[in-house]
């Protein structure tokens, strides 16, 4: 018998739900439940960016930038991780690292011109 259930969108979704009400201890303890249903890249990186945003609202800027980093490890340079990374090093008042982070941002800025 096939199974219907979808972990992975089931439980990102009822995340976002959670995140959306200010329930961010809830949504980060079911995106980490959701983690382990991600089977494609894009699944563990959008949900990796997810987790990584609720432990910064919950203030544990480093928890969160390891979790940026680690994507950064694996070539995702999206976007969210690199502002992801800037407002936790910004939050942390870690100016020099804000002031590198927005460097590589103008950089990427440029590959894309």
């Amino acid at each position: 018998m096939v199974s219907l259930f979808d972990g992975w969108n089931y439980y990102i979704s009822l995340a976002e739900l959670e995140y959306k009400r200010g329930e961010i201890k809830c949504a980060l303890s079911t995106a980490l439940i959701g983690k382990n249903y991600a089977k494609t890249k894009a699944q563990k990186t959008a949900i990796g960016i997810f987790i990584a945003k609720c432990y910064g609202q919950l203030g544990d800027y480093q928890k969160s930038s390891a979790i940026y980093r680690e994507l950064i490890d694996e070539k995702v340079y999206l976007p969210p991780v690199m502002l992801g990374i800037m407002y936790n090093n910004l939050k942390v008042n870690n100016d020099e690292k804000a002031e590198r982070n927005i460097s590589l941002i103008k950089i990427f800025e440029e590959k894309d011109e």
